[in-house]
């Protein structure tokens, strides 16, 4: 028997694009900014998304009782609009605070999405390796 893991092109491809907001009790903390940033990530990979169609998603949303995360994901295929609890390690971040590091990046080629939020992590992560090893405190990835 051959088993078969079914994942959408954006899933695989990391063909899409997403915000998470800082979800607070009395609503979305700056989500104008934040769509307005999920607007121009969509544009850089061409994706289809529709602004009042997000804004309606986020305000039909039972309001929370405490900070939550709001995530806002559009692929070429859906839309989906999703509240959770902010992770731990977050939380503990912002009590205790983070090391960083800088490194310089070259010029990116014409076709780079490194302006935009994608699905696609791979870079991320690598980022987080390379901090990592230059002493940098990271508790995701």
């Amino acid at each position: 028997m051959t088993d078969r893991v079914l994942v959408s092109p954006a899933e695989l491809f990391g063909d899409g694009v997403f915000e998470t907001v800082h979800l607070r009790p009395d609503g979305p903390w700056l989500l104008d900014q934040h769509l307005a940033r999920l607007a121009r990530s969509a544009a850089l990979l061409d994706l289809p998304l529709s602004l009042p169609t997000v804004s309606a998603r986020v305000a039909a949303l039972p309001s929370v009782t405490v900070a939550s995360a709001l995530r806002i994901i559009q692929t070429r295929e859906s839309l989906h609009v999703a509240v959770s609890a902010i992770p731990a390690t977050v939380l503990d971040e912002r009590r205790t605070g983070i090391r960083v590091v800088s490194g310089a990046v070259g010029l990116r080629p014409p076709w780079s999405l490194a302006e935009a939020k994608t699905l696609s992590y791979g870079p991320n992560f690598a980022a987080r390796r390379w901090a990592r090893a230059q002493g940098a405190t990271t508790s995701c990835g």
